[in-house]
């Protein structure tokens, strides 16, 4: 907040006490040569490397190089979302599609957006350009396997929105690239009276190849209801756009749309939990043989 200060990126003490705010200091003052001693013993910092001493000490697990509203957010809010959702509405990018021995954290990252309303289109389309262009880590120093899934808030009320909910709940089959296009194509059209106009303006995307069309037309053509997210259980039931990674709830300030930031940043405060859990649930995910010798048999 305005007035505070902050040494090597630690807060300074907020006391009217002078010798209080002095002993304060000084103990961040010896936390820090301790910190900057044990860098030089271990050598990451010598005489001529880093070139920045600063950067270097402001890197770290439980370190942030910026400010972010979920930094100052007192009570942390966990949902489990879709509990009749499977494997065939994940979404994975090229990078994150493969899990190894080296992975240190696995998360799933979803989105809840009332698809039913202009702003949760536009937000599941921010989520999507997430997705086709993620950062190269979604870490500093942690190994980070990502998945990611789309939820319509409550079921669909009008044609478009039950084809978009069907198509993210099949989202799997498809490459990202082509959701996106006709997640873009149906929000600039408006809304049709049945499901048959919705096909319609489907089959007149030129950017889709024409099995791909195909595939997406007969899949949303057996106008199946897609499960809804069971976000109505959520102490939060006032947003109807709002993001989750392995549960913890996130909803951005004003705009629903996200950037990769916010995600990373969801990422770095859920690390350890994370880590934890997937040190107890990857051998049971990989082939025995893989663990055992990071080969597949």
């Amino acid at each position: 907040h305005p007035g505070m200060s902050f040494l090597n990126g630690i807060p300074l003490p907020e006391s009217n006490d002078m010798r209080s705010f002095g002993m304060g200091v000084n103990d961040i003052l010896q936390y820090e040569q301790r910190h900057i001693m044990e860098l030089a013993m271990k050598g990451v910092i010598t005489d001529t490397a880093p070139r920045s001493v600063y950067a270097t000490i402001l890197s770290g697990d439980h370190l942030f190089k910026q400010f972010h509203p979920l930094l100052r957010e007192s009570n942390k809010e966990y949902l489990l979302l879709g509990s009749k959702s499977d494997e065939s509405s994940l979404i994975f990018t090229s990078s994150d599609a493969v899990l190894n021995c080296d992975i240190d954290a696995i998360f799933v990252v979803e989105g809840v957006f009332d698809l039913d309303n202009a702003d949760g289109v536009e937000a599941a389309l921010s989520f999507l350009d997430v997705i086709i262009s993620p950062p190269e880590t979604w870490h500093d120093s942690k190994a980070v396997s990502a998945a990611f899934r789309i939820h319509h808030f409550a079921t669909p009320s009008k044609p478009t929105s039950l084809v978009l909910s069907n198509l993210f709940c099949h989202a799997s089959s498809f490459d990202v690239a082509d959701i996106k296009a006709v997640t873009a194509a149906l929000h600039k059209q408006a809304d049709n009276e049945d499901v048959r106009g919705v096909i319609e303006v489907i089959k007149k995307i030129t950017t889709l190849k024409k099995d791909v069309n195909d595939q997406i037309v007969q899949l949303v053509g057996k106008r199946e209801i897609c499960p809804p997210a069971n976000a109505r259980k959520s102490p939060s039931t006032e947003h109807k756009n709002f993001y989750t990674a392995n549960g913890r709830v996130y909803v951005p300030y004003g705009n629903p749309s996200i950037s990769a930031v916010d995600i990373k940043m969801i990422i770095n405060l859920e690390m350890h939990r994370a880590n934890a859990m997937t040190k107890l649930l990857l051998p049971h995910l990989l082939p025995p043989s893989f663990v055992a010798t990071g080969e597949v048999a």
